[in-house]
């Protein structure tokens, strides 16, 4: 019986300790985001999309 107990004492540990770690790192996830995004242009990849869109309509027309 005495395992069982101690079984149910270490569940009951851990939930409380994954709420708390919950509400961290949810703040950290944002922060590391917007350096990765610099090493990428991203504006890069709109221009490039809409010159394509343009020259590939006379091309099927052509």
């Amino acid at each position: 019986m005495a395992k069982k107990q101690a079984r149910k004492r270490t569940a009951a540990s851990k939930n409380p300790r994954i709420v708390d770690i919950s509400a961290p790192p949810e703040a950290t996830p944002p922060p590391p985001p917007p350096p990765r995004r610099p090493s990428t242009p991203p504006p890069s990849t709109p221009p490039t999309t809409l010159s394509l869109s343009p020259p590939a309509n006379p091309v099927n027309s052509g």
